[in-house]
């Protein structure tokens, strides 16, 4: 099968990619060529979706069986899509159960929740998801365009690195390696899924073609939900040293973000948990395989080769957090934690 993938070298792209042609798809990635080469045995064809003109045109000359786009980030983007790949057999699409929001009707949430996308430090993330979705999916009522909607939770991997519970830097492991405490929010036991981006290519792949799926949304998630307080430990236990997790109130957080004190995400801070189950009815052959523990082992040996973990000095905005709080504790005055922390 002649299959067109949007993006294909970034996180999870990689991943698909490689699991397509393992399938025996002929695989053409579309992107802009700025994260790095597409693997061997893979056309490419460079270009930037948002010329919009220029991908659509490309893409209708092509004629492909089927696509993936990994890369569709909005409502116009989806529209894009649906006039480049009208007539494709299978159209899979990359969403976010960031879609559904941060408050939850009910554990484990499924496909038929609403969605509520939420704004996090003015990035339209979550709700460019959602209307993309929405695109989609009217489209498929409309017209019978052949979609299908993933919604990733948290997926890891060598590109992204690790992250953890109060944002995507890379400090923290290095901070650990040293000995020094790390900052979680509250008491780090806010429950999340996390999935080798091994395991979310290889769910692409064998998505593409089954038509049963067309019109449906599935989260792709590992089953079991894992706290952040066990996750840390995790990465703790294969770096071979235990440090402090030092918890920050939730709330005080927030205040610190919004008066620019601190330049966190929030988008870990609460309990989500999401059902599975609907996707591993759709394709039986597929379950979750890499161990968080394997998984994080060999992330963190791509980031040592790569030199991506940076040397961290003592004394810095973490240190501060710390320090402020272990003098003023849990007082609800933000004024007096701020005075503390900055000085």
């Amino acid at each position: 099968m002649k299959i067109c993938v949007v993006g294909g070298n970034g996180n999870i792209g990689c991943s698909v990619v490689s699991h397509l042609l393992k399938l025996g798809h002929h695989v053409t990635c579309y992107n802009r060529g700025l994260s790095g080469p597409v693997p061997d045995g893979v056309e490419f064809i460079k270009g930037n979706r948002h010329d919009s003109e220029k991908f659509e045109q490309t893409i209708q000359d092509r004629g492909f069986d089927a696509a993936i786009d990994l890369v569709c980030f909005s409502h116009d983007d989806a529209l894009s899509s649906i006039r480049a790949f009208r007539g494709v057999s299978h159209f899979i699409c990359c969403s976010s159960v960031a879609t559904y929001g941060r408050e939850f009707d009910s554990f484990p949430t499924t496909e038929d929740h609403p969605l509520r996308p939420w704004t996090d430090h003015n990035k339209k993330y979550a709700i460019g998801k959602a209307q993309a979705d929405e695109a989609f999916l009217e489209a498929f009522r409309s017209e019978g365009f052949p979609v299908t909607i993933i919604k990733p939770s948290i997926t890891y991997g060598p590109k992204m690195g690790l992250i953890r519970q109060i944002g995507s830097d890379l400090e923290w492991i290095d901070r650990i390696r040293q000995g020094m405490p790390i900052v979680v929010s509250g008491d780090g036991t806010a429950l999340h899924q996390f999935m080798n981006v091994y395991d979310a290519g290889l769910a692409f792949a064998l998505l593409v073609g089954k038509v049963n799926c067309v019109g449906e949304s599935y989260n792709l998630v590992d089953e079991q939900p894992t706290s952040w307080e066990a996750y840390h430990r995790t990465v703790m236990h294969v770096i071979g040293r235990e440090v402090e997790m030092v918890g920050i109130p939730a709330s005080t957080l927030a205040r610190l973000m919004s008066i620019k004190a601190i330049h966190l995400s929030d988008i870990f801070w609460r309990n989500s948990y999401f059902s599975g189950r609907k996707l591993q009815s759709a394709i039986p052959e597929f379950r979750p395989h890499i161990s968080l523990k394997d998984g994080i082992e060999e992330v963190l040996a791509v980031l040592d080769k790569e030199g991506r973990i940076p040397n961290v000095k003592r004394g810095g905005w973490e240190d501060k957090l710390i320090k402020a709080q272990k003098n003023v504790g849990l007082t609800s005055n933000v004024k007096s934690w701020l005075s503390f922390f900055r000085s």
